[in-house]
């Protein structure tokens, strides 16, 4: 899964843009999987752990 930012004007310059690779390491290394998904302008992040 490839993590981007789509418009120069919403980013914050001030930031590295680490967190959604971040965040899929760890869920990874917990053995779950990570979902990103963009519906009706909503950012829908779907994340799946095991017991």
């Amino acid at each position: 899964m490839r993590f981007y930012t789509e418009l120069s004007s919403r980013t914050n310059s001030d930031t590295s843009g680490l967190g959604l690779y971040m965040s899929k390491k760890l869920v990874e290394w917990m053995n779950g999987k990570i979902h990103a998904e963009l519906e009706d302008n909503w950012f829908i992040l779907h994340i799946y752990l095991p017991r």
